[in-house]
């Protein structure tokens, strides 16, 4: 076979625990972080079908490539079985044309697959050497794939592929300059000095390393509109994390061995010198979801129980890498008490069933997480009664003087330092909506004071020193009607209203559609959920009817709507890892990040709240 005409197909897949490659034509083994090792499974490769091949995460499922040389044109062959026996085999895509296709990693459950030519050209910047087919087939770099039907879900252009694939996307320099091609089809566009070599793109997609085009190939850190110089000369290969560079070190213009290069301090560490090149194979963790590269332990609570007879709520965390769930019986709700639940752990704690999990008391708490006071020393909960707070610790429970009036109904929907803010408004006694205002309440004497006037029949959020709100626009000439069992159109503009003065100010508007507040960024930035029968979006707003469009979807309601994004539940809960979200439908939990975009984190648990932010487990 004329081996200057194999396509370049990787060797080498990374899990979440260990490193698998293929030893001769058929042979796959598996390399531990320990240096055990051992065969892991056996291809139908030879001299004539050349092999390649890709393990998920979990290490559960293989998907393999066989690319026949022994007719031309080639004939192509992907599958995906077990890795342990080659159970549940299915075949998914085959070719006779000379199309050269073979997976490259698993990205939230999916299969992402490299397009490419046979030819080889320059494999260096682009490890898979994916797109420019020049053959029978498209010109995409990579397909994003559904591993049990091989049905195409995404593609990704070929105009802009470089670097080798992280959970931000790619790498690329294109006419317009370097760039991070990301999974959702969108550029993020890097600072780009002459002369410079676009490289790999850190996994949160805030940084790309590139070097030099002329000796000594200095290496250069570009970000959105700057550029650093850390003071090292060689060849960026990969990103360890967010702040760690793999790259090969240079005497002249020859790789003499390589280091790693702390990007946030600038110490280098060398790593080898006795060979003259290593490759950079990738990082363990390994994966192209974003959930695969941190470790943390993510509460989920809220789970309708059912099997013991009695309605009930269940808990418990999904812990990363792996998005593995497990319950926690510490998380444990039954019915009683003056809200309707009660906790089972001691002392109990009276409330309603939501769950939020308190990091400075850990302990569950049935309450949502935004009535939780930021201290976590207390939280707030109503019935019809009236307004509630109960200290944690103590599990005394107070019924706020002046919350409990007849005729009158207070939905708290933040718990700050010092105040607790609520809408109030008549009892709902039909279907249709009920004007409701913002109101806040201290938690100690029950005071209350009216914020604004502005009116809403939905829910509201509280941050930033603002209160988010939705109103249905009048000039709206074709207001959208979610379902035949609502009978009011849906609310279409979301408002700022001001703590401090009660100005409501338009923030952003979206005619015959759904708009909803369902979280914030890092720095404060609301994100709101768009949807109506044609598109679901999520929009990260910067100011008034300006932002950015973070997701797009299929319609409300449509089959073809994987993320269910028109069915976000709740408020989404935003720590260091980005903005985590539960949507309902069989959605389960997602995650959105800078690099990444929107993307699923875990299997539907549809009837969960996410409890808190995603904690270390160290």
């Amino acid at each position: 076979m004329p081996r200057g005409l194999v396509a370049p197909t990787p060797v080498v897949s990374s899990s979440d625990t260990q490193l698998y490659f293929l030893n001769g034509d058929r042979e796959v083994r598996f390399l531990k972080p320990d240096g055990a090792t051992g065969v892991a499974t056996r291809l139908p490769g030879s001299g004539q079908v050349h092999a390649a091949f890709a393990v998920s995460p979990d290490d559960r499922r293989i998907a393999v490539s066989l690319l026949d040389y022994s007719t031309q044109p080639i004939h192509l062959r992907i599958y995906v079985e077990d890795l342990s026996g080659g159970g549940n085999h299915v075949e998914i895509f085959s070719a006779t044309n000379g199309i050269a296709e073979w997976p490259v990693g698993w990205r939230d459950g999916t299969l992402v697959v490299a397009v490419g030519p046979v030819a080889v050209q320059n494999v260096w910047p682009n490890p898979y050497n994916a797109g420019n087919s020049g053959g029978p087939g498209p010109n995409d770099a990579y397909h994003v794939v559904d591993p049990a039907t091989g049905n195409r879900l995404a593609a990704v252009g070929s105009d802009c592929d470089f670097g080798a694939l992280t959970v931000s996307g790619t790498g690329c320099r294109s006419a317009t300059g370097a760039a991070d091609l990301r999974w959702d089809g969108q550029r993020h566009e890097f600072a780009r000095p002459d002369n410079v070599e676009p490289g790999p793109v850190s996994p949160d997609g805030s940084r790309m390393a590139g070097a030099g085009q002329q000796p000594p190939f200095p290496i250069v850190l570009l970000s959105a509109s700057t550029t650093g110089a850390p003071g090292v000369d060689g060849n960026p290969l990969g990103w360890i994390d967010d702040s760690h560079l793999v790259f090969g070190t240079l005497s002249g213009t020859s790789y003499v061995g390589d280091a790693i290069l702390d990007t946030v301090s600038g110490k280098k560490v060398t790593v080898d010198t006795r060979h003259q090149y290593l490759s950079f194979f990738g990082t363990l963790p390994g994966g192209l979801s974003a959930g695969d590269h941190f470790a943390c332990r993510l509460p989920l609570g809220g789970l309708i129980d059912t099997t013991r007879g009695r309605p009930a709520r269940d808990g418990g965390f999904i812990t990363f890498p792996g998005a593995a769930f497990n319950m926690d019986p510490a998380a444990e709700l039954r019915e009683g008490g003056a809200g309707g639940y009660v906790t089972v752990t001691s002392p109990q704690l009276n409330g309603g069933d939501a769950e939020a999990y308190d990091v400075p008391q850990h302990r569950w708490l049935p309450t949502r997480l935004s009535l939780v006071a930021p201290d976590g020393s207390s939280y707030a909960y109503s019935e019809p009664n009236g307004l509630h707070v109960v200290d944690v610790r103590s599990a005394a429970d107070r019924l706020l003087p002046g919350t409990n009036a007849t005729q009158r109904s207070f939905y708290p929907v933040a718990y700050t330092t010092s105040a607790i803010y609520v809408l109030e408004g008549p009892e709902q006694t039909s279907p249709a909506p009920v004007a409701l205002t913002l109101w806040v309440v201290d938690p100690n004497s029950g005071q209350q004071r009216q914020v604004s006037s502005t009116a809403t029949t939905a829910s509201a959020i509280v941050a930033g020193g603002a209160a988010w709100v939705t109103t249905l626009n009048p000039s709206d000439p074709h207001p959208w009607q979610q379902s035949p069992y609502e009978p009011s159109a849906a609310n279409d503009q979301l408002l700022r209203v001001d703590l401090q003065t009660g100005i409501a100010s338009p923030w952003f508007y979206r005619p015959g559609a759904f708009v909803g507040p369902v979280g914030f960024d890092g720095e404060g930035h609301p994100v709101v959920v768009v949807v109506n029968s044609a598109a679901s979006e999520l929009w990260l707003l910067r100011g008034p009817q300006t932002g950015d469009r973070i997701y797009a979807g299929p319609g409300a309601y449509s089959p073809a709507n994987r993320l269910k994004i028109d069915h976000v539940l709740a408020v989404g809960v935003t720590d260091a890892n980005g903005i985590w979200f539960e949507v309902d439908g069989g959605g389960g939990v997602v995650l959105y990040t800078p690099g990444g975009g929107v993307e699923a984190a875990s299997a539907s648990l549809s009837t969960g709240r996410i409890g808190g932010p995603c904690q270390s487990r160290s």
